[in-house]
């Protein structure tokens, strides 16, 4: 295959763990799993999912791996134009690997997660560890520059927010907060998979309020640590109408690299979600509040 110029995109998450025991912090985990204490691979999801090749990096300080998944049943069929189609043909143990390279950094325990549509997900990621280590792990979105701040200043008013869920195939990762519990609930009631939100003002009715009480952005941050597909707010700041999305507006950024493969070799792409790292520099300085030195 001849060299050709391809788009990555990495995302960034922070990974939080409720800690319990030995384990402390996502930190904990994967040095577990270096050593071989906690398994590397579990059947998650469906599927059996792998952390490969993990290595511990001091400069800066971090975790490099894949996380992978494989695909071992309705698998596709090859052949050529014009002729009929076989059967793909896997040797006993083989599967189809989907691949997301990642990289953890243990400052605000981020993880730089490249998106791959027919991998996993960084909410796939956190089930697999909940699942080995037995605590339970979250994966949350950086909204960018601050736009969570945005959203919960005082001087904000929500006039709708509207919101994507999904049914958790892993009881654990449940949030613990007000709404987790009454969400399950209210989707097992009904047999539902996907529950869609949506609660705004109406400016025509003589008794509305005006606005949407505190509670409803409260509600919507915790759908989108939760992992919504969508999570928006229609807002009124300084007398300006605009809307916040908390799952658009996150940290995330594209970069570009020469490969003549799907994907250049994990040292160049380590090195790309590095430099996207470095690049997200002020949003992160943004989200966490902090200085210069907010990197390593």
């Amino acid at each position: 295959m001849p060299m050709q110029e391809r788009e990555y995109r990495i995302d960034f998450f922070q990974l939080t763990i409720v800690a319990n025991g030995e384990i402390g912090d996502v930190q904990d985990a994967l040095e577990a799993i270096v050593r071989g204490d906690i398994p590397s691979v579990n059947a998650s999801d469906g599927y059996t999912r792998e952390i490969f090749n993990l290595q511990h990096r001091r400069r800066p300080s971090s975790f490099a791996g894949q996380f992978r998944k494989f695909r071992t049943s309705d698998l596709p069929e090859v052949g050529i134009t014009g002729a009929q189609a076989s059967e793909l043909e896997l040797m006993e143990g083989q599967g189809l690997i989907e691949r997301n390279f990642f990289v953890y950094y243990r400052q605000h325990s981020l993880i730089g997660w490249h998106i791959n549509g027919h991998g996993s997900t960084p909410k796939q990621l956190s089930t697999f560890l909940t699942q080995v280590t037995g605590q339970k792990v979250r994966a949350e979105p950086i909204p960018i520059r601050g736009a969570l701040d945005r959203l919960m200043a005082g001087n904000v008013v929500a006039k709708k927010i509207t919101a994507t869920i999904a049914r958790p195939t892993n009881a654990q990762a449940l949030p613990d907060d007000d709404y987790g519990d009454e969400y399950l609930r209210m989707l097992s009631g009904v047999g539902g998979d996907t529950m869609h939100i949506a609660i705004s003002i109406d400016s025509r009715r003589g008794d509305s309020a005006g606005e949407l009480g505190h509670k409803a952005k409260d509600l919507l941050r915790a759908f989108a640590a939760f992992g919504a597909t969508t999570a928006r707010a229609e807002v009124i700041e300084d007398g300006i109408e605009h809307p916040i999305d908390l799952i658009l507006d996150r940290v995330k950024t594209v970069q570009y690299e020469e490969s003549d493969a799907k994907y250049p070799p994990a040292p160049s792409m380590f090195a790309m979600i590095d430099r996207s790292h470095r690049e997200s520099r002020a949003d992160f300085e943004a989200h966490f509040g902090e200085g210069d030195d907010v990197l390593e």
